[in-house]
Parts: C-alpha cells; sequence; structure tokens
C-alpha cells in the first residue's frame, strides 16, 4: 500500500519507481498505490479508481482510457462536484 508515492521525487526517480512497480506486478505482487498524478496511474495500474467525496466513483481498466481520457473523467467528475 502506497501513499503519494513519487511526491517529491524528480522526474528520473519517478521513471525508477514505475519500473519497479511493473516489475512486481508482472511477479503477481498486487500494488495498491493512491496518486494524484494521473500519468503515474496510467502507466503502472491495471485499474484505476477515481475517488470524490470519499467514495469511489469511477474505475477504469488502464487499458480502456488513454491520459486524456482519464485527465477528462477526473475533471468532468470534479466540474460536477463543485456545481
Amino acid at each position: 500500500m502506497l501513499d503519494e508515492p513519487t511526491s517529491g521525487l524528480d522526474p528520473l526517480a519517478a521513471n525508477e519507481f514505475a519500473a519497479l512497480i511493473e516489475r512486481l506486478r508482472k511477479e503477481g505482487m498486487a500494488v495498491l498505490m493512491v496518486t494524484h498524478d494521473l500519468f503515474l496511474a496510467k502507466q503502472c495500474g491495471t485499474k484505476i479508481g477515481i475517488m470524490a467525496q470519499g467514495r469511489l466513483a469511477s474505475v477504469f481498466g488502464a487499458d480502456d482510457v488513454d491520459h486524456l481520457g482519464l485527465e477528462r473523467a477526473y475533471l468532468d467528475l470534479f466540474a460536477r462536484a463543485a456545481a
């Protein structure tokens, strides 16, 4: 279980972290990661969930959504919440 694991890392270190997570995933390890970094979520995840007001509001398969679609879903969800 990881909470914002790349916060404060430079791009090289973040890339190395993503490679480590990928290797662990291929070895069959489950990793639960909380992050605001949508690109990292897409890069490392198999399933991506978006939380809103303490609840799971959306779930995507990482292979079923591109970076732009994921960002739009996130922004749309919070635009609706603010309205």
